[in-house]
């Protein structure tokens, strides 16, 4: 939010007031950590209602057949940039509704489009042949032992949902199923990356993603990209951190505005008793806090981005012309 950044263990004692009825005591383990239960609710709550410097992020993202996979801790794009062309980014039915093909630009009148196609487990499908199981590889042995939990469709598109152990010293932990896709990927956090790997009949094993020390459940979110944009390799993606969850009193705080976030911890306090009239109150104060700290750090020599509407899909002299932006 701003150039400062704030740990958690610094904001305790400005918010230790805030959490439950009558506050708790910043200083006593138990009260400690029902802040951070309550800084993790509010930061949770806060980001999904605010784009801001401190949650925006650059990414320089591969194209694999014609599909770029966002990186697991971006939520979603903001911009996308292919060949130093901007994408306008449709649903995956939006070509269905107006009839056309997806061969140029994507609608085959105006800019460069992309599909987006939702979250998945994994950032690209697997191959669709028989001998493959995933295999799962701790890059740091200090997380041998900890358990992920992997569902996959087999060979007949059943789910089957397995248990998997990490070993020591990069040895792989393999699944018993045969793998036809990934359909869900859950693990603790752990201290270092967890690879997961397809593993063949043969003894080859090709890696197909990692899964960061940080993340829970592994998502990566899809786009299609057009064949105008065949050949290029990278696209620049402007997009929104996606929240990682707050359990230690050692992480970076998403937010650092310390009224706005004793406002926000009131509501999740007010939302634990039931009370809705307060938890919108309050949750409103925090985020007119949290937007007065944004605009203060905003200088006003910055020129606004101009927004023209254009009557594409809708062919009306009325609606702007036949101007394509």
């Amino acid at each position: 939010m701003a150039t400062q950044r704030t740990i958690v263990r610094e904001m305790i004692p400005w918010i230790a007031s805030k959490v439950g009825d009558a506050g708790v005591c910043p200083t006593d383990p138990e009260g400690r950590q029902r802040c951070i239960e309550h800084i993790d609710l509010a930061c949770d709550n806060l980001m999904k209602r605010l784009d801001s410097e401190g949650m925006m992020f650059n990414w320089y993202v591969p194209v694999s057949n014609k599909c770029i996979a966002l990186p697991q801790d971006c939520r979603e794009a903001r911009q996308i940039v292919m060949n130093g062309v901007p994408l306008i980014q449709r649903d995956q039915w939006y070509l269905g509704k107006i009839c056309n093909g997806y061969w140029g630009n994507g609608c085959g009148c105006g800019p460069g489009e992309c599909l987006d196609l939702g979250d998945f487990y994994i950032p690209h499908p697997l191959p669709k042949q028989r001998g493959i199981r995933i295999a799962l590889v701790a890059l740091n042995s200090a997380d041998a032992d900890v358990q992920c939990d992997v569902q996959v469709l087999n060979e007949y598109g059943h789910p089957v949902k397995e248990t998997l152990t990490l070993l020591p010293d990069q040895a792989p932990t393999i699944m018993d199923a045969v793998a036809y896709d990934v359909t869900f990927f859950l693990k603790p956090k752990t201290v270092g990356p967890v690879a997961l790997q397809l593993h063949y009949d043969d003894g080859q094993r090709i890696q197909w993603c990692e899964y960061l020390p940080h993340t829970e459940e592994g998502l990566f979110r899809r786009k299609s990209i057009p064949n105008r944009f065949y050949g290029c390799n990278i696209a620049r993606v402007v997009g929104k951190l996606r929240y990682d969850r707050i359990t230690s009193e050692d992480q970076i705080m998403p937010i650092n505005d310390r009224i706005g976030m004793g406002y926000a911890v009131a509501a999740i306090s007010a939302w634990n008793r039931g009370d809705t009239v307060a938890y919108n109150e309050n949750m409103l104060l925090g985020l007119n806090e949290i937007k007065k700290q944004m605009e203060d750090g905003d200088s006003a020599a910055n020129i606004r981005q101009v927004k023209i509407r254009t009557d594409f899909a809708n062919p009306s002299q009325a609606g702007g012309g036949r101007c394509w932006v």
